[in-house]
């Protein structure tokens, strides 16, 4: 659970030590798909998966309020030790925004601009000033 936590504060960029599991959401900009909607503690995927309920690609938003800097699908189990009981819950991210990206980007239009262009790596650089 340890490691889990440092992870998720470096690519959070926020500290989570000393927070209480249902303040995590907000604290890390979590909100609903539209980017406005704070979630309620009985939605939040992580605490659901705490409680022993999984959930399947949650899509959320991250951010502040209206300025969603990316969306993600977040996906979310139970941690169930070995003698059944219940240890915690783990959760799976998925960045939404690169397949959006990469579908834009297979159009023939949107990637125009490269046909026919061409680097020679082996020629000699040279200073242009």
């Amino acid at each position: 659970m340890r490691i889990g936590l440092d992870a998720a504060q470096q690519i959070l960029g926020t500290q989570l030590q000393g927070t209480l599991p249902v303040d995590w959401m907000k604290r890390c900009g979590l909100r609903q798909a539209d980017g406005r909607t704070e979630i309620a503690p009985d939605r939040d995927p992580l605490l659901r998966a705490m409680g022993g309920l999984a959930t399947q690609e949650t899509e959320l938003a991250v951010g502040d309020a209206g300025r969603t800097s990316a969306t993600i699908a977040v996906t979310t189990t139970a941690l169930i030790e070995a003698d059944g009981k219940l240890a915690g819950g783990i959760a799976l991210l998925r960045d939404l925004l690169l397949p959006v990206f990469a579908k834009k980007m297979a159009k023939p239009e949107s990637v125009g601009w490269l046909h026919g262009h061409h680097i020679e790596f082996d020629a000699p650089v040279t200073n242009a000033a």
